[in-house]
């Protein structure tokens, strides 16, 4: 009986060092993994992929919609598209701001023309504004009026009514 209470020490012990070994790796990978950084981020182009329509305010989510899983019309807040182009005029890592308009479904007059103002006002500070749609509407030519080249599939067309 001895001889088993021996053994049941051993294996419980056993058990205990490979508990303590597995918490001290756990623990080491999860520090570790706190203390990293990510990378800097270095010069580049800021893309704004307008697939939806620029309003003043986003609607909140309908909460029937939500649970039907139905796809959502994306809409973008103006003031915090102004907010972004702003502060990309004064970030020397923005080299040029690229508008990405072939899912872009319009905006209302005021709110494109304030953006468009605020297109116009990184330009003046040197930064190139490149706009791209497969075909261009009345709201996305307008908006790609500001840019400083506008680009167009070659098969694209320009509906303008």
């Amino acid at each position: 009986m001895r001889f088993l209470g021996a053994i049941w020490k051993l294996l419980v012990g056993i058990k205990d060092a490979l508990v303590l070994i597995a918490m001290m790796i756990f623990f080491g990978l999860l520090y570790v993994g706190l203390q990293a950084r990510p990378n800097p981020i270095g010069a580049g182009v800021l893309v704004l992929d307008l697939d939806g329509t620029v309003v003043e305010q986003p609607s909140a989510p309908d909460t029937a919609e939500l649970l039907a899983g139905g796809q959502r019309l994306r809409e973008f807040g103006l003031r915090e598209l102004v907010a972004a182009l702003d502060e990309a005029r004064d970030d020397d890592r923005v080299k040029a701001v690229a508008l990405d308009l072939d899912g872009f479904l319009g905006g209302g007059q005021t709110a494109l023309g304030d953006l468009g103002a605020a297109l116009d006002r990184l330009r003046k500070a040197g930064k190139p504004v490149l706009a791209y749609a497969a075909g261009y509407s009345d709201d996305g030519y307008q908006l790609a009026a500001h840019a400083s080249e506008v680009w167009m599939h070659p098969l694209g067309a320009v509906v303008i009514a």
